[in-house]
């Protein structure tokens, strides 16, 4: 049992990560039990079990001194959520400076956060903001736990009507790139360059000269603007993903080290052959998940290189590489070893074992109790 304590009203009662996760997942509900209570509430000093106080607004001076006040006890601590983002930067030094500016205990602060490095990456950033205190750092594979169901058409989670057509593919690959970061441009370009985007769907939506397939904006309030259409993995063997976080200059060094499954590789995933622009160990990771990687198609030694530079540039070489396959060839490894490797995939994350791997996530928390 665990008590999750708000930090401000919400009449609706927030759906926390806890509750969207652990609770209500369509493929493993009830993961855990929870009670939930607001921070002013009568007999809150009273609870016993193990209690996260998970702040849902802006704080103020009540609320900072209840929160000192109740991290006093053993089975009290605090959280702070990024559980579809990394935990870097001024992030980083707003959350030591708001548990300096309040006197709260450092050992009794988590902050959740999806990179895979974490560790390393908030080791560095403290190096590097010269920060000689410490909070704990909590490591959360979100979309193995994220209702997946709303990123597909028709809210289908498993789709396999694309892999029946046999026929020579009219394209190689399919690229998403709603948000025009800095090296997804940079990728476009050189895609273009080498006159590799005549085989691929890509998107790009900048503000000048956008590269438009089904949409011109994404709405991440409205899901339906994130749903891939299943035609163009008809058209195609491999997505080419362009992750959320990749190092581009100008970035603090432990910046380098983020790496993040966001939705863009699990939906990916389940529905075709990915490569990846993303952090350094990503697939190793996937893969000690138990999900299948495509050696077969592309040089995965990619994964294993630390330089952003020299990791992109592998990527695109393999981009290149496939793309100057005989399609013949293509076509009959995507039929005859590729597909196989995605229903499994897709298999596995349906059936995957959330009981046993949210025992890991809760496992990194510790009180004094």
């Amino acid at each position: 049992m665990y008590n999750i304590v708000y930090t401000n009203e919400n009449p609706d009662w927030p759906v926390d990560i806890f509750h969207r996760y652990y609770v209500h997942n369509q493929l493993a509900p009830s993961l855990i039990e929870t009670e939930r209570y607001l921070i002013t509430d009568d007999g809150i000093n009273d609870l016993q079990d193990k209690t996260l106080i998970y702040p849902n607004g802006k704080f103020n001076d009540e609320i900072n001194y209840k929160i000192k006040d109740l991290l006093n006890k053993k089975n009290f601590i605090l959280t702070f959520n990024f559980d579809h983002e990394a935990f870097w930067g001024d992030t980083i030094k707003d959350i030591h400076n708001y548990i300096d500016r309040n006197d709260l205990p450092y050992h009794k602060v988590f902050v959740i956060s999806c990179d895979m490095n974490l560790n390393k990456t908030y080791e560095i950033a403290r190096k590097e903001y010269n920060l000689t205190n410490q909070v704990n750092v909590v490591y959360l594979d979100a979309f193995i736990y994220q209702n997946m169901d709303v990123f597909f058409e028709d809210q289908k989670l498993i789709h396999r009507e694309h892999f029946e057509n046999k026929q020579l593919r009219d394209k190689i690959y399919v690229s998403y790139n709603g948000n025009p970061k800095t090296y997804r441009v940079k990728m476009v370009n050189e895609l273009i360059n080498r006159g590799l985007d005549k085989y691929g769907l890509i998107s790009l939506l900048r503000d000048k000269n956008p590269l438009i397939l089904d949409r011109d904006v994404i709405d991440h309030g409205n899901m339906t603007t994130q749903r891939y259409p299943i035609d163009h993995y008809e058209q195609t063997y491999f997505s080419l993903v362009t992750e959320g976080y990749f190092y581009t200059k100008g970035f603090p060094s432990h910046y380098t080290h983020i790496s993040l499954k966001t939705e863009k590789i699990y939906k990916a995933m389940l529905l075709n052959p990915y490569l990846l622009l993303g952090g350094y160990g990503t697939l190793s990771q996937m893969r000690d998940l138990g999900f299948e990687t495509f050696p077969e198609l592309f040089d995965e030694s990619y994964d294993d290189i630390k330089s952003a530079s020299d990791r992109f540039n592998k990527v695109l070489e393999n981009v290149e590489s496939v793309c100057k396959m005989d399609r013949n060839k293509l076509n009959d490894l995507y039929h005859n070893v590729l597909v196989d490797k995605v229903k499994y995939n897709q298999d596995l994350y349906v059936n995957f074992d959330r009981e046993t791997h949210s025992k890991g996530f809760f496992g990194q928390f510790e009180w004094e109790i």
